[in-house]
């Protein structure tokens, strides 16, 4: 009960309507377990996340904003499963399933359960899906590429076209573009391009790893995880790039950002005495 009693009092700090959040990272999950991918459904009543399970290996949760309780978001899902995004209405979601033989396959699934459609790709191993806000399209890493998916016609356009590896796209929240991460310049940097293919922007330069990046709410920031001061960070820039600014301050890894529906707060996998666990922390404005 005592992690119960701290997640309460936790919430009833952060989630007060103008207070002055407090400074310290608030812990969400208490069992410290492998985690990645998490994610507020676009209600803010509830965080979906990937944790680390004995079988199957990996698998999706929901935890619930008003009590603290954690129920696996497919009870009878017999193969491990990551990765879900949801469209801005939040009654559409898409997540991997990992199907074995070095083959990966996207669901497309609604919260009633009452569709569950299997995408397969050209290539077999679709990473990181993000589902459009408009829920008709997915864009995924394929082979390397950033590609989109389009939902009614099954049609694949590959976005990037470039040398080194692309992935963890996420799109912004009026669907006109997407961020992404790559390695075509030596370490990964962040980078942009319309989400019908187009102009790419070059946003990070640094030394170091900078990757899974997040639009804010309002689309005009980025939340990232970087190495450039020597270990896993989360740092926030501006839309264009500029005004970077570093979010957390751990020696251990804090990774996997994604924001809370105020844009004020990011939800983050860190890493605390070798335990991961989720928790909120307040983006230096």
């Amino acid at each position: 009960m005592t992690g119960r009693r701290s997640f309460l009092a936790a919430l009833a700090l952060v989630l007060i309507e103008g207070i002055a959040y407090a400074s310290p990272p608030v812990q969400l999950t208490f069992d410290g377990r492998v985690k990645r991918g998490a994610v507020f459904v676009p209600s803010g009543d509830e965080i979906v996340f990937a944790v680390r399970e004995t079988s199957p290996s990996l698998v999706l949760k929901r935890l619930k904003i008003a009590d603290g309780t954690v129920t696996r978001l497919h009870p009878q899902a017999g193969l491990p499963e990551t990765n879900a995004t949801f469209a801005a209405d939040g009654k559409t979601y898409a997540y991997l399933e990992l199907t074995g033989n070095d083959a990966v396959v996207v669901h497309i699934s609604d919260v009633k359960h009452t569709r569950n459609d299997v995408l397969k790709f050209s290539q077999p191993i679709p990473w990181d899906p993000c589902i459009t806000p408009d829920g008709k399209a997915v864009v995924v890493s394929l082979d390397g590429q950033i590609v989109r998916r389009d939902l009614g016609s099954n049609a694949e356009q590959a976005l990037t076209k470039s040398a080194g590896s692309n992935n963890w796209p996420h799109v912004s929240p009026d669907g006109r573009a997407v961020v992404f991460c790559s390695s075509r310049h030596g370490d990964y940097e962040l980078y942009t391009i319309g989400v019908d293919g187009g102009a790419e922007r070059r946003l990070t330069e640094s030394p170091g790893m900078d990757g899974h990046p997040s639009w804010s709410p309002d689309g005009r920031k980025i939340a990232f995880t970087s190495t450039r001061d020597g270990q896993y960070e989360i740092y926030v820039i501006d839309a264009d790039g500029s005004n970077p600014r570093r979010v957390t301050h751990h020696p251990e890894r804090d990774d996997f950002a994604a924001w809370h529906s105020d844009g004020q707060k990011l939800l983050i996998v860190s890493e605390r005495d070798g335990r991961q666990d989720l928790y909120l922390v307040e983006v230096p404005q």
